[in-house]
C-alpha cells in the first residue's frame, strides 16, 4: 500500500512538472512583429517602384509610409493645437531604419520569402534564423548518441524525455549546452550507479563535477523563465527514474529470488575508454557547431550591405499583461522610455485628448495629457425646459474606460485597409517601440560558449592526461 501511494505521489508530482513546462514554453520568434514582417530597401529606390514591384508579384496588402492614416480626431475637432500631434505627426518613424538608410514596408508573415526573391532590387528581411530549432535538433542527436553508448538503454531513453522536451520548448543554447554537459553526468552515472562506492565515485569524478558547475552557470545564464524550466525537466527526470525504480523493484524483480551486483566497484571501473573519449570528442564538437550556429547566423536575412547593422522599429515594452485592460494602459504610458515611436497608448490619449477638446475652458486646458487617468470623465451642463421652467442637468460626454480603449481600438479594425495600427493591434498588447535589433542577447551567449569551450577543453585536457598515464 505504501508503494503504491508513493507512486501515484511521483506520478502526480511528475504530471504537474510536465504540463507546468509547457505554460512556461518560449516560441521562436521568426520577426519582432507578431504577424507581419518588415522588408528594408534603400531608401533612394523610390516608394513607388517598390509598391509597382510589390504588386506584381501578387502581394497586394502591406503597409507603407504613403499608406492611408487613420483619423485620430473628431468632428467637432478636426484641427488641434500643435502639442496635440505628436502621434500623427511621428508615425513616419515607423518606415525608416535608424540611420535613414532604409525604408521599411510591413508585409504580412505569409507572405513568402521565396516569392520575394523575385524583386529586382536588393533588400532585407528581418527574419532571425530560417531554422530556429537547429539547438533542439542537436541536442536529441546527443542523446540518441548517449544512448548508443550506455547500457541502460529504456531506463534513460524515458527518464531523458523531459530533457529532451526542454530543448524543444526552450530551443536556445543555453538549454542546449546545458543538455550536452548534462548528459556527460549521466554517462558517468551509468557507469557507476549500481556498484559499490558509486555515490563517492561520482562525487570526486572530475567531469562530473566540471558538469554540474557548468549545468549551474547555464542555468543563471538561461533567465528566471529558462531556470524555471531547467528544474522543472530535472524534476521530471527524478520522478521518472523513480517510478522505474520502483516498477523494476516490486514488479519485475518480484519474480527473482535474488539481485544482480556489479563485481567491480565504482571506484575502480576504468572510466579512460574510447566510448568516453567519443562522449567529449562529441560535446566539444556539438558545442561548437551550437555556438556558431547560434551567433554567427545574421539577425536578419540580407542581400544588402551585410556588414551594416541595421536597426528597425521593434516592440519592446509588453508590461507582462496581454490584451488592452486600463492597468496595461497606465504601465504602459507611466514606466516607458520616452523614444521616436508613437504606440497605441499615445494612439488612445490622442483619440481622448481629440475627443475632450471641444469641452474643455480654454482657460482651464493644461494641454495635451499623455496619460489619462482611468475613470476620468468629462462634463457639460445641459439645459432644457420642464413645467415652464429651464432646468440644469449634468451629461456625461466621456469617461475613460476599459470601454473607451476597446471603442478607439475598433476604429483601427473597422478600417478598411492596411495601416500602421493594425501591426501595432496584433501585438495584442500596449507595448513601446523603439529602435533594435531582432537578436537582443549576444554578448550573454557569447560568454557562455566561451565558458562551455573552456569547460568542455578542461575535461578533454584531464581525460586524455589521464589516458596516456594508462589510468
Amino acid at each position: 500500500m505504501k508503494i503504491k501511494s508513493t507512486f501515484l505521489i511521483i506520478l502526480t508530482i511528475l504530471i504537474i512538472s510536465l504540463v507546468s513546462m509547457f505554460f512556461l514554453r518560449e516560441i521562436p520568434v521568426l520577426s519582432p512583429w507578431k504577424n507581419w514582417k518588415v522588408l528594408s530597401v534603400d531608401v533612394n529606390i523610390p516608394e513607388k517602384t517598390v509598391i509597382n514591384e510589390l504588386k506584381k508579384l501578387s502581394i497586394d496588402e502591406f503597409v507603407t509610409e504613403s499608406s492611408e492614416r487613420l483619423n485620430s480626431t473628431t468632428n467637432y475637432s478636426p484641427i488641434l493645437p500643435p502639442d496635440y500631434n505628436f502621434y500623427k505627426n511621428n508615425l513616419y518613424r515607423y518606415f525608416y531604419d535608424k540611420n535613414n538608410n532604409f525604408r521599411l514596408y510591413y508585409l504580412p508573415k505569409t507572405t513568402s520569402n521565396k516569392t520575394l526573391k523575385n524583386l529586382p532590387f536588393e533588400y532585407s528581411i528581418d527574419i532571425q534564423s530560417s531554422f530556429p530549432y537547429a539547438n533542439t535538433f542537436i541536442s536529441i542527436a546527443c542523446v540518441l548518441l548517449l544512448l548508443i553508448l550506455i547500457n541502460n538503454k529504456l531506463r534513460f531513453g524515458l527518464s531523458l524525455i523531459p530533457i529532451v522536451l526542454l530543448n524543444v520548448l526552450l530551443p536556445n543554447f543555453t538549454s542546449n549546452v546545458f543538455t550536452l554537459f548534462f548528459l556527460v553526468i549521466i554517462y558517468f552515472g551509468d557507469k557507476f550507479i549500481g556498484r559499490k562506492n558509486h555515490l563517492k565515485a561520482l562525487t570526486k569524478n572530475y567531469f562530473v563535477i566540471l558538469s554540474v558547475i557548468f549545468c549551474i552557470i547555464s542555468s543563471v545564464f538561461s533567465g528566471l523563465k529558462g531556470l524555471i524550466l531547467i528544474l522543472l525537466a530535472l524534476l521530471s527526470f527524478v520522478c521518472i527514474n523513480i517510478i522505474i525504480s520502483l516498477i523494476s523493484k516490486y514488479y519485475i524483480r518480484k519474480k527473482e529470488n535474488f539481485d544482480y551486483v556489479n563485481i567491480v566497484s565504482a571506484n575502480k571501473l576504468n572510466i579512460f575508454t574510447k566510448k568516453t573519449s567519443l562522449i567529449f570528442y562529441s560535446l566539444s564538437f556539438f558545442i561548437l557547431i551550437s555556438g556558431l550556429l547560434y551567433l554567427l547566423i545574421p539577425s536578419f536575412t540580407n542581400t544588402t550591405h551585410k556588414d551594416t547593422p541595421l536597426l528597425i522599429p521593434t516592440p519592446l515594452e509588453y508590461n507582462g499583461t496581454r490584451g488592452f485592460s486600463l492597468s496595461s494602459y497606465t504601465n504602459l504610458q507611466t514606466k516607458k522610455s520616452p523614444t521616436e515611436f508613437p504606440d497605441l497608448g499615445d494612439y488612445v490619449s490622442q483619440v481622448w485628448n481629440a475627443t475632450v477638446f471641444p469641452y474643455i475652458s480654454l482657460r482651464d486646458n493644461k494641454g495635451y495629457i499623455s496619460n489619462v487617468t482611468p475613470e476620468t470623465s468629462i462634463k457639460t451642463i445641459d439645459y432644457f425646459e420642464e413645467n415652464d421652467k429651464i432646468v440644469k442637468q449634468s451629461k456625461e460626454i466621456a469617461i475613460f474606460s476599459k470601454d473607451f480603449i476597446d471603442e478607439s481600438l475598433e476604429k483601427i479594425k473597422s478600417f478598411d485597409g492596411p495601416i500602421i495600427e493594425k501591426v501595432l493591434l496584433d501585438q495584442d498588447s500596449f507595448c513601446a517601440t523603439d529602435f533594435g535589433n531582432v537578436k537582443r542577447n549576444t554578448p550573454f551567449t557569447l560568454i557562455l560558449f566561451i565558458i562551455a569551450i573552456i569547460f568542455s577543453g578542461t575535461e578533454i585536457f584531464i581525460f586524455f592526461k589521464f589516458y596516456k598515464l594508462g589510468c
